[in-house]
């Protein structure tokens, strides 16, 4: 049997600068050494904190939902289907600007540590 597997469904879920955070896969759940991927619910109207990481980029893959991203001074409107980078270093924030709940796919390399966020 696959031992690195993971289901929304059974995944820790913890509150976060972004709403609400379901883990999948991580340094603490599997043998994911270089990456960690989550899904990521935000309510209509919330967004993110303005933050940056110094040692991690980040993919935020749209799955439903309409959102605003800002990255450093420009912003970018995404729905389903778009993926975007957000570089190391660079201050970035996510805003849901639909009226249903928005949920992204958030792929992090290294794995995400919360010790790596910062705030501007």
């Amino acid at each position: 049997m696959i031992k690195n597997i993971a289901h929304e469904n059974n995944s820790n879920e913890i509150p976060d600068i972004y709403g609400k955070v379901l883990e999948l896969l991580n340094q603490d759940n599997s043998n994911c050494e270089l990456m960690s991927i989550a899904t990521i619910l935000l309510d209509p109207g919330k967004s993110s904190t303005l933050h940056y990481h110094k040692k991690m980029e980040e993919i935020y893959y749209i799955v439903e939902g309409k959102a605003e991203i800002r990255i450093e001074d420009e912003v970018q409107n995404m729905h389903s289907g778009y993926a975007i980078l957000i570089p190391i270093g660079a201050l970035h924030q996510i805003k849901n600007t639909g009226a249903n709940t928005l949920k992204f796919i958030s792929i992090d390399s290294p794995p995400f540590i919360e010790d790596d966020t910062y705030f501007s």
